[in-house]
């Protein structure tokens, strides 16, 4: 008999006696056997359901095929094949948009286990950070995670947006440094080896260490209201657009500056020395010699895209610490969850000066930096527009704005600080993540944790606080990107989109531009503090143009249709380093140079 157009497919299953030809199309039951039902080849057409089968040139059978090619699919399928046909024009898949977005409900929610897995770091990390500053570690993460909770389930359900939402590093790190002064104990090494550093900075603010607490807090609620409030009215967006691009894409790079120093002074690598400021602390001490292995398994375990780059050295020195290290076990696996009553904020209020102005400034700006820049980003990856409306006729950003500012206020009642979107977003971005359903798992992965608090609460901050240093470096590694020429798209007025050329984020052969990029990643960790960092880079730009409009100066950089690079190549020189030793060959032989 001829061969059918379309041969049976591999996971097709038997009907009417027809066997199997998964991997045994040869075999007893097989089409092409001999002891089948069938003695001659038997070609079965199923090519799509609610099409004709034909059997031995028989047709008509419509309804019967229509029926065993459903019936067939299903048991075919695995579980999870199931669950997503299931899902697959439902009312959710409606609302969340999954199935219009090109993704389904298994890898949405493999992306929130990957989330999960790449910021489950922070379930250590930010109460230790928060731990000099009076918050017991317990207190501190309950508040992370119902603030981790509340806020990806908010934003996930209303601006279906995916990226994950959660008190981050950098406001937790500004917190524990700003307020750190007036903890009783301060000490960043533990009880490894009885010494303590330093990392105090001058408040001008007068209070006891009883009310310090309750102030911190009363900071971090105010700038999540502050971000709330304008989020209502679309602000943040506008304030993020209105920013010099120069100045927003050094900040990652400040912030990975700022977080590197504050964690190699966790470990006791660096320590204050009065006459220097800084020194090289005993690198040869152990707490200090196990951080940095801890530091260099995570450099490794990235440079092999692991999602347990953090996760996994953090459990494999801390077991170290635990057990051959002066470092107290864990007193139980899982532990009851005690609620501490909400901080008597109405007092801290009372104790509100000018001086509060900086601080509030400082993690509001932190938070709209980080959420719009970390959102945007993760969106462009995703391939979702950020823009695109919502819930209530609004776009997905406008309810993540909203979510951070509710979180924060949800977070500073217990004991944490405000809500950013988490910089490890991405690793969800990079599983497949496009919908607010990776947020939503997110949010229920970390909820589930909560027993397990007795072990996260044990673990050293030498075990943690490698993280800081990587997170640095990660942030460091943006800066080279931002001076590479870009493509735009742009939307016409008849409706047609274009690709056109666009200058680089940073432009490091216009001074005017460099420089203020320079002093806000540079002063960020010379200042030891983010918002003086933002503030002396906007300062220095702003001054620039004023003084370049003021006096019609020609623009710093030179008019050639080659950058400095180029430049150098062209003529023969191969860095700055090798033109200045020309130079200074010609000028001892006593002839000139002429520069292009």
């Amino acid at each position: 008999m001829p061969a059918s157009s379309s041969s049976l497919r591999p996971s097709s299953h038997s009907y009417g006696g027809i066997g199997s030809t998964d991997d045994h199309n040869n075999g007893p039951n097989g089409l092409n056997g001999s002891d089948g039902l069938h003695e001659q080849p038997v070609s079965v057409d199923i090519s799509s359901i609610g099409d004709s089968i034909s059997i031995n040139g028989f047709d008509g059978f419509n309804g019967l095929g229509s029926a065993m090619g459903r019936k067939g699919a299903r048991e075919g399928m695995s579980w999870v094949d199931r669950m997503d046909a299931s899902f697959s024009g439902s009312k959710l898949d409606s609302h969340f948009r999954v199935t219009a977005r090109g993704s389904n409900l298994s890898t949405e929610l493999l992306a929130g286990l990957a989330n999960f897995a790449a910021n489950s770091y922070l379930l250590v990390l930010v109460p230790d950070l928060l731990d000099p500053v009076g918050i017991e570690q317990s207190q501190s993460l309950f508040g992370f995670v119902m603030s981790t909770f509340v806020s990806n389930m908010v934003m996930g359900t209303l601006g279906n947006i995916p990226v994950a939402l959660g008190p981050g590093v950098g406001c937790a790190t500004y917190f524990a440094n700003y307020f750190g002064k007036h903890s009783d104990t301060n000490t960043n090494t533990g009880s490894v080896d009885g010494s303590s550093v330093d990392l105090s900075v001058d408040l001008s603010v007068d209070i006891s260490v009883e009310d310090t607490v309750e102030y911190a807090l009363g900071i971090g609620l105010l700038s999540g209201a502050l971000m709330f409030s304008l989020a209502l009215f679309g602000v943040p967006q506008r304030l993020f657009d209105f920013c010099p691009s120069c100045i927003r894409s050094s900040m990652p790079s400040g912030l990975g500056m700022y977080l590197s120093l504050c964690g190699m002074m966790k470990l006791g690598l660096v320590v204050i020395n009065p006459s220097t400021g800084l020194e090289m602390g005993n690198i040869m001490a152990p707490h200090c010699l196990l951080a940095l292995l801890g530091v260099l398994m995570m450099v490794l375990m990235d440079h092999h895209h692991s999602r347990f780059k953090f996760v996994t050295p953090i459990v494999i020195v801390a077991t170290v610490g635990w057990f051959f290290m002066d470092v107290p076990l864990p007193t139980s696996i899982i532990g009851s969850v005690e609620i501490s009553p909400s901080p008597n904020l109405s007092a801290a209020f009372a104790n509100l000066s000018a001086a509060s102005v900086s601080p509030i400034m400082a993690m509001f700006l932190i938070a709209l930096f980080d959420v719009a820049g970390i959102m945007y980003s993760c969106c462009g990856i995703a391939g979702v527009d950020g823009n695109e409306r919502a819930v209530g006729g609004v776009s997905g950003a406008y309810w993540v704005f909203l979510a951070a500012g509710a979180g924060s206020a949800v977070s500073a009642a217990m004991y944490c600080t405000p809500v950013i979107v988490l910089g490890e977003s991405f690793a969800g971005v990079l599983a497949g993540g496009r919908t607010g359903i990776t947020s939503i798992s997110m949010g229920v992965l970390f909820l589930v944790t909560l027993p397990f608090h007795p072990i996260l609460t044990a673990v050293p901050l030498f075990a943690s606080s490698p993280t800081l240093v990587v997170l640095g470096s990660q942030l460091l590694a943006l800066l080279p990107a931002c001076a590479l020429a870009r493509t735009v798209t742009t939307v016409r007025g008849d409706g047609t989109t274009v690709m056109e050329a666009a200058p680089p984020l940073i432009d490091f052969d216009d001074v005017t531009e460099a420089f203020p990029a320079f002093c806000t990643i540079a002063l960020m960790p010379f200042m030891f503090a983010i918002e003086k960092g933002i503030v002396a880079g906007l300062l220095a730009w702003v001054v620039l143009r004023m003084m370049d409009m003021l006096f019609q100066l020609k623009p710093c950089k030179k008019e050639l249709s080659m950058n400095r690079s180029q430049s150098f190549a062209k003529h023969g020189h191969d860095s700055p380093l090798m033109l200045r030793r020309d130079v200074l060959k010609d000028k001892d032989k006593g002839s000139t140079l002429t520069l292009p």
